[in-house]
């Protein structure tokens, strides 16, 4: 496993544990971005190499599960926040009609 991956793949990893965890605000997005770029030099790296030993496709699973989990959480985030969208439409729609 070059050193190059190795890095990358543990920046990415550290990333991805921060973004599970913290609160969903501007500071996240701005995460998400540094995330993104961590991954697209990942994804070179990989392109670049011939093999990958057992310890770099750990890795690579490592980084597929909690990636997925940030998926799933930001999937579930949207659904709140439509949800909680549809809500305050929904107000502001009787208001309208017993209000007017």
């Amino acid at each position: 496993m070059s050193t190059s991956f190795r890095i990358v793949a543990e920046k990415l990893l550290l990333f991805l544990e921060e973004l599970n965890e913290m609160e969903i605000n501007d500071e996240f997005f701005l995460k998400v971005k540094m995330y993104e770029n961590f991954l697209n030099q990942l994804l070179q790296i990989t392109e670049k190499m011939d093999t990958i030993d057992e310890e770099g496709k750990k890795i690579l699973m490592d980084i597929n599960e909690k990636n997925n989990a940030l998926l799933s959480r930001l999937k579930s985030e949207k659904d709140n926040l439509k949800n909680d969208i549809l809500k305050v439409n929904r107000k502001e729609n009787l208001k309208k009609k017993y209000y007017n």
